[in-house]
């Protein structure tokens, strides 16, 4: 007997062992909405997919969010991880953390991308505490999925850093530097 012979006798009820994407029910399958099988949802899907070009592009852009989140996560533990730990509670002491740190939790970045851009220091009691800026050795590109990293796992909101923007402190931070270098 083949498995869907069941199917064919009004008195049966829905199979959840041959079709466990249906719901169990006393209904005959003739009682059943076409919705509920395999055939018309894959259909039913492709037919939203082709006529919705908006889902297309944010399935496109919810790929290129994983992938740069990927990316931030790799160049983090690869550049920043050895100060600030994976788990951003800071190796060296309390200032290296960044873990619920209010530049983390600014979506848009700017502090964030100041400090990648430019480096940071601070005297403390501890000493000296200070960072190097990753201007000269990372892309905008990277840099943008560093800073993105950083807001997602340690702010924990959705980082809106561009590559743009870094372009743009690339161009403060090399006008500064010349600035700096002719005022010598």
């Amino acid at each position: 007997r083949p498995w869907n012979s069941r199917w064919n006798s009004p008195s049966c009820g829905v199979n959840t062992v041959a079709r466990p994407w249906r719901a169990t029910s006393s209904a005959s399958p003739a009682e059943l909405p076409a919705k509920l099988t395999r055939a018309s949802a894959s259909s039913t899907t492709a037919r939203a997919r082709a006529l919705s070009p908006v889902s297309a592009a944010a399935t496109s852009a919810r790929r290129v969010a994983a992938s740069d989140a990927v990316r931030g996560r790799r160049l983090f533990v690869q550049a920043c991880a050895g100060c600030h730990l994976l788990n951003g509670e800071g190796r060296q002491s309390p200032w290296a953390a960044l873990r619920g740190d209010h530049s983390a939790r600014d979506a848009a970045g700017t502090n964030v991308l100041q400090v990648l851009a430019h480096g940071t220091q601070l005297e403390t009691n501890q000493g000296l505490m200070f960072m190097h800026p990753y201007i000269a050795g990372y892309s905008d590109d990277e840099l943008a999925a560093i800073g993105n990293f950083v807001i997602d796992q340690f702010g924990l909101r959705q980082g809106t850093i561009t590559p743009e923007q870094v372009r743009a402190q690339r161009a403060v931070s090399t006008n500064a530097s010349e600035s700096t270098i002719l005022t010598r």
